[in-house]
């Protein structure tokens, strides 16, 4: 869990090199459960739910509300989202959903999608900053050489109790946070990130607390990657 959250802007100059290749979508997940599977539509990255999920409705045809229902409730791929493999490739995550309110303390920061721990090597995550003038959405990139937080701004309150579109993204000189179209990005590089994680949404482990539960509905995630804006890519593939 993140206790505090900074903008913080780095230097442009890295030794890292963006891959070739074409952009796509490596990971696509309609939150369609059947027999507490979410089938990924664009690769074998499954999503396996646990916990007080439950089926209902979503923007677009069905989703999954996730709920802290005396433990954790939560989604993790048996699989990869490597893509391309490299470390450095541009990358975005794009996720569809209505949140509960969230409580305004430090102790709750709902997580929505990552790869990789807080403590980890590595790790990008999607989450949710608890603030009297309602959630804001920031994504966290976690490279071999540096990390770093980026928070929306203007800020949008996320847990009104309307859908909302949130997209982390990095190409390979800026890294940065879309909300609802609007953009806050810093220029420069965290290092590599490892891809060969495990996806996990809405929460982390069994053993987790309410602060890091996700309340809310989740009616599409998207992930792509490669150097033409995966940014755009995700983006027109949510809602789903």
């Amino acid at each position: 869990m993140l206790a505090t959250a900074t903008l913080l802007v780095i230097s442009a100059c890295s030794t890292d090199t963006a891959p070739s290749g074409p952009t796509r979508v490596v990971g696509q997940w309609d939150m369609s459960a059947r027999n507490g599977t979410v089938k990924d539509r664009s690769g074998s990255a499954d999503l396996a739910l646990t916990g007080g999920w439950s089926d209902v409705q979503g923007a677009v045809g069905r989703g999954v509300r996730f709920e802290y229902a005396g433990g954790p409730s939560f989604g993790t791929s048996g699989d990869d989202l490597a893509g391309s493999g490299d470390g450095n490739a541009p990358f975005a995550v794009a996720a569809y959903l209505k949140s509960d309110t969230v409580p305004v303390t430090s102790r709750y920061t709902p997580n929505i999608a990552q790869q990789g721990r807080f403590n980890g090597p590595t790790q990008w995550k999607m989450e949710l900053w608890s603030r009297p003038s309602g959630a804001l959405a920031r994504c966290r990139f976690k490279g071999a050489t540096a990390h770093h937080t980026v928070v929306e701004d203007p800020p949008t309150a996320i847990d009104d109790g309307h859908w909302h579109e949130i997209v982390c993204w990095r190409s390979r000189t800026s890294y940065g946070i879309t909300v609802d179209g609007a953009s806050t990005s810093t220029t420069g590089t965290v290092g590599a990130i490892d891809f060969n994680q495990p996806l996990l949404v809405a929460n982390r482990t069994k053993s987790s607390g309410v602060g890091d539960q996700f309340q809310g509905t989740l009616d599409c995630l998207a992930y792509a990657q490669g150097v033409a804006d995966p940014r755009a890519l995700v983006r027109s593939q949510v809602p789903c």
